[in-house]
């Protein structure tokens, strides 16, 4: 298989997150968030992904990264004004997903190669479209 990497347009981002979402429901997952702001930055290795959204928080764009960290534990990671999202993918399996924020922020989902036993998982936890 080959890599592809597609610069995913701001109209085409809420439903392009959606998707992501519906196809890697509960798939581990390494979130690593960079900002200009050394308290801002974050490193969370190994963690199943609940969902990706993008909101309207007031008059700003959010994107929210949403991760399972322990059986009934949810922990939100967000990005503020996003303004670029570049999503990698190896054949139709999801690698990557950058997003860059106006104010030089950066946050990367990686997603770990698939398993049998996963994808078995990810198609358990997810409910019906």
């Amino acid at each position: 298989m080959s890599t592809h990497l597609s610069d995913i347009q701001p109209d085409d981002w809420s439903a392009f997150l959606d998707n992501l979402t519906w196809d890697n429901r509960g798939r581990i997952v390494s979130i690593e968030v960079n900002t200009s702001d050394p308290s801002g930055c974050l490193h969370v290795q190994d963690v199943p992904l609940e969902g990706l959204s993008l909101t309207l928080q007031g008059n700003e764009e959010t994107i929210s990264i949403v991760v399972r960290e322990q059986a009934r534990q949810h922990t939100v990671h967000t990005v503020r004004l996003p303004l670029r999202m570049l999503y990698e993918q190896d054949g139709n399996v999801a690698r990557s997903l950058l997003i860059e924020s106006e104010d030089g922020g950066t946050a990367t989902v990686k997603f770990r190669a698939v398993s049998i036993p996963e994808t078995v998982q990810a198609q358990t936890l997810s409910e019906p479209r």
